[in-house]
């Protein structure tokens, strides 16, 4: 049996010397043995002890033999390890403190995790890094909750401390006040990743607006322009560029719109694009757009608006593009927006 197990009522009795791996004697009377309760192969938190000294640990129970191994020091009344001399002592599973989040620490920088530390709270003067102990068989069942509890802009990174995964990815990352994951160390079925028990996230969202008006070339893709950031909140509003950058993956909905004052019949597409670098926008970009034909009338004699919902990669950049072929008609030809009705343009996250 693999895995991280508990189990009610195991004690055994030891008689090993040092800091090593125990051997085991036998149930004390009224107890079952760690076979009877974890099985063979299966990881657990067990207590040492002999009515002065005493251990908490992680370790893996081996049938064979009957051992238990001490892989994983999560307190002591000596602060480390003990070095057992001769005599008995009780050897009993036990969940400790730490794993129903007592082990409360708060943190300003980067930091390195101990076993012993169950709520790391995150209050970052600048990006940080929390680095989790390697996921491996001595940390099977280790829990660690981390939380950003601070408003800045500042992310919060967490790893794993050699090659393993964290949630199926090489790193997470906590973005918003608020943001947390609780994470368990567990065996996937070909290694050892720590997983996601739980999240909670704050949507990422911005939006952007131009209350002025410009002007648009017609028979290309045009980038529309802002000049205005009225929030964001994880993503990255960029007005300068014109752009909103996704920080994290997911499912975002995206919405754009513009008022036109037309000056003669055209064709108008209001679109929204993708890409993953710093180039140029174009027509091979543009994942939705909304096609109109607009006839010659008053001002604002069109609103033009676009929408989808999409998937993301984080660093992904997205665009509101509008094309028109009323120059093809009239020449010279512009295509200008209001000042009184604004260029808008918004992305959600679905959570």
């Amino acid at each position: 049996m693999t895995g991280f197990r508990l189990a009610d009522r195991v004690k055994e009795t030891s008689t090993t010397t040092g800091t090593g791996t125990l051997t085991l004697a036998g149930a004390v009377t009224g107890f079952q043995s760690f076979n009877s309760g974890i099985g063979d192969g299966a990881s657990t938190t067990f207590v040492i002890e002999d009515s002065t000294n005493w251990e908490v640990t992680v370790g893996k129970y081996t049938h064979s033999g009957t051992t238990l191994s001490r892989d994983t020091l999560i307190a002591s009344s000596t602060g480390s390890a003990i070095s057992w001399g001769a005599g008995t002592r009780n050897v009993f599973i036990s969940e400790p403190s730490t794993a129903v989040l007592q082990g409360t620490v708060v943190k300003t920088a980067s930091y390195t995790a101990l076993a012993s530390d169950s709520v790391i709270l995150c209050n970052p003067g600048a990006a940080m890094t929390v680095t989790l102990p390697s996921a491996a068989s001595a940390t099977l069942g280790i829990r660690f909750l981390v939380k950003k509890i601070d408003s800045s802009a500042y992310v919060v990174t967490i790893s794993d401390g050699a090659s393993a995964d964290v949630d199926h990815a090489s790193s997470s990352k906590l973005y918003l006040e608020g943001d947390s994951i609780e994470l368990v160390c567990a065996y996937n079925g070909s290694g050892y990743e720590w997983l996601a028990l739980s999240r909670r996230l704050a949507p990422h969202s911005a939006k952007m607006e131009n209350s002025a008006a410009q002007s648009v070339g017609d028979s290309a893709w045009r980038i529309l322009a802002f000049n205005t950031v009225v929030y964001e909140h994880g993503a990255d509003a960029d007005a300068g560029n014109e752009r909103i950058q996704v920080k994290r993956a997911g499912r975002y909905n995206i919405f754009g719109s513009l008022t036109l004052d037309l000056s003669m019949d055209a064709n108008v597409w209001l679109a929204i694009a993708v890409i993953s670098d710093t180039s140029t926008p174009d027509g091979d970009d543009v994942l939705a757009y909304n096609l109109q034909h607009i006839g010659t009338g008053a001002y604002g004699d069109y609103l033009g608006t676009v929408s989808t919902s999409v998937d993301l990669a984080a660093d992904d950049y997205v665009y509101l593009l509008c094309y028109h072929d009323e120059g093809g008609m009239m020449s010279p030809s512009t295509l200008n927006t209001y000042t009184r009705q604004y260029t808008r343009f918004s992305i959600a996250e679905v959570i």
